[in-house]
């Protein structure tokens, strides 16, 4: 399927479900905060510490991987809402709570994702470490060094996340379709789909983004570029450059969140397409493998 294709059927769910998709992605993101800032703001203080101990590096990894467990726990009823509205299923609110819900279906790839993301932070962290030794420790400011490590450490942990995490976006949605699997045959299903499609899946959302994305990227350059005095005496630009940025920062968002989704029934049909064509040429009867793509009635008709 091309990415022309794949956004004529963006195009067709977001025009169904994105005012629904954006107020319970703004609800979800509100609940994250509150349950994660506990953990993560403590870790973040211990971590750019100049010099720790090997306990309060234990400490702070410990706190992360729990604000990471609570993160990713919201993401899988949020996946699952969304792969639901993609199939013109039923949904509701309360499917971003489904994690929680059914906590011992799903935590074990919880956690298989989060021990991803915590190697992805330790990488970050070594590349960061070097970089701001070698660079930018006695190249500037106090001040502004602590900016532009904040800022690299972003930067880096996002692109080390998503060359690690890639493949894995699959994941949920196939627990959700095959929650009798086990964890590894998941992962590597998940692996399997997405090779030769983790071009595809970026630049697809990145036109789903598209101008809502472009959008954001100009406003946070705008805002950054007003200094200080002068945003005191244009507030009423400011309070408004700010309400586009919400709007055009969820609408983006939402749209890319769908391209998952999307992208994964695309193979799934293509998938199973291939094999119905393999088990007519052969006439090799049933297909077992589409049988065992199945939702038990417990998580399907969660919240109903």
């Amino acid at each position: 399927m091309t990415i022309k294709e794949l956004m004529v059927r963006l195009n067709q769910t977001t025009q169904k479900h994105i005012g629904k998709v954006i107020y319970s992605l703004l609800i979800m993101s509100i609940m994250e905060s509150l349950f994660t800032i506990s953990f993560i703001l403590p870790a973040v203080s211990i971590f750019f510490r100049e010099s720790i101990s090997l306990q309060s590096k234990a400490l702070s990894f410990f706190l992360l991987f729990i604000a990471v467990l609570i993160w990713l726990t919201f993401q899988f009823g949020f996946s699952v809402m969304l792969l639901r509205m993609v199939r013109d299923e039923r949904t509701t609110l309360g499917y971003i709570f489904l994690g929680f819900k059914k906590i011992r279906y799903c935590f074990k790839y919880i956690l298989g994702i989060s021990f991803v993301l915590v190697v992805a932070v330790i990488i970050t962290r070594f590349v960061t470490n070097a970089i701001w030794d070698k660079f930018v420790k006695s190249n500037f400011e106090e001040l502004s060094a602590a900016i532009i490590q904040i800022a690299q450490f972003a930067l880096t942990f996002f692109v080390i996340a998503y060359l690690l995490m890639v493949r894995f976006a699959f994941v949920f949605q196939l627990h959700f379709d095959n929650p009798a699997k086990p964890v590894m045959t998941i992962f590597s299903k998940s692996a399997s789909m997405m090779k030769g499609n983790v071009l595809k899946l970026t630049f697809f959302a990145l036109r789903a983004g598209g101008k809502n994305l472009l959008i954001v990227i100009a406003l946070v350059i705008a805002i950054n570029l007003i200094p200080g005095d002068a945003r005191k005496s244009m507030t009423f630009l400011s309070y408004f450059l700010n309400f586009i940025y919400f709007i055009n920062f969820y609408t983006a968002s939402a749209k890319i969140y769908f391209t998952i989704p999307i992208l994964y029934t695309a193979i799934e049909k293509q998938n199973a397409g291939i094999r119905h064509d393999a088990g007519t040429e052969h006439d090799s009867g049933t297909d077992n493998d589409a049988d065992e793509i199945q939702t038990p009635k417990e998580i399907t008709d969660a919240n109903s």
